[in-house]
């Protein structure tokens, strides 16, 4: 091969290189294009703020672009080999500033796709979260209601202590005859139950735990779970059924809501609170 071919060679060579870049960015023109429609809304926000521009000026100026890369292609294959290069020098330096533009584009779909893809995962999320919060508030509204129901009947039902406690607090005034304090709480019937007796000591001692470790917080727990008329006063006792035998005498343990504590001593007057297991 003489130098002359050699040379010729080569010179064919960087004008195919040439006309392939062209190629390359008549393509990323008609991809851009092809994405462009799904756009519209949002290339006009990005192109708000520089005057005369928008999507319908875009995608004509793209669409422009495209007509004369395919036309450059065209005419480049049908030009004389001496003549495709300079040619092809000429107007690719031209459409190597619109592929900035092109480049640019193609970027920001590229970032817009993945912002849709994080939004419908935080939407996916969303609907999770609002599906577990309903759930909660179901919850909720359920457990309201169970206060609000049990608020409204004459009993507490206590789960922790598995008994069932008379909400009135003075059903029958202060009595302090033993036998006559059993046979008022056999009478009762109270919310469609009959079994009634009074509550043991132990069983006194974990309820006043349970409602609070100070005169206004069992105040306050009384009357938020319903219960009404019970006497506070540090003179105020209620009947346990716990008693014992001391020195010849009978002894009986009360109890007291102001001071929360279980009494022993002999027959006194005091209130009922009769409680039944559940």
């Amino acid at each position: 091969m003489s130098q002359s071919d050699y040379i010729n060679e080569l010179h064919e060579a960087e004008i195919e290189q040439g006309i392939s870049k062209i190629r390359t960015l008549a393509l990323e023109f008609s991809s851009t294009l092809e994405h462009l429609p799904k756009l519209k809304k949002d290339v006009d926000v990005m192109l708000k703020p520089q005057k005369g521009i928008n999507y319908d000026v875009l995608a004509a100026h793209l669409e422009q672009q495209l007509e004369k890369a395919t036309n450059l292609l065209a005419s480049l294959d049908l030009l004389p080999s001496q003549l495709r290069f300079a040619k092809e020098i000429e107007e690719f330096s031209s459409r190597l500033q619109n592929a900035m533009t092109i480049r640019a584009i193609d970027h920001w779909y590229g970032e817009f796709n993945k912002k849709c893809d994080d939004a419908t995962v935080r939407i996916e999320n969303e609907k999770k979260d609002g599906e577990q919060t309903t759930e909660r508030e179901k919850h909720d509204k359920e457990e309201a209601a169970k206060k609000t129901e049990q608020r409204n009947t004459p009993v507490y039902i206590d789960n922790k202590l598995g008994l069932m406690w008379v909400k009135n607090g003075n059903l029958v005034g202060r009595i302090r005859d033993r036998e006559y304090v059993i046979k008022c709480v056999s009478q009762l019937e109270i919310g469609g139950y009959k079994d009634w007796r009074l509550p043991t000591k132990t069983e006194c001692q974990a309820f006043l735990l349970e409602i609070g470790n100070d005169f206004e917080s069992r105040y306050k727990w009384l009357k938020l779970n319903g219960f009404y008329n019970i006497q506070c006063d540090l003179n105020d006792f209620y009947h346990t059924n716990t008693g014992e035998r001391f020195w010849g005498s009978d002894y009986y343990y009360f109890m007291n809501f102001n001071t929360s504590k279980i009494k022993s001593t002999y027959e006194i007057f005091a209130y009922i609170l009769p409680v039944r297991v559940i």
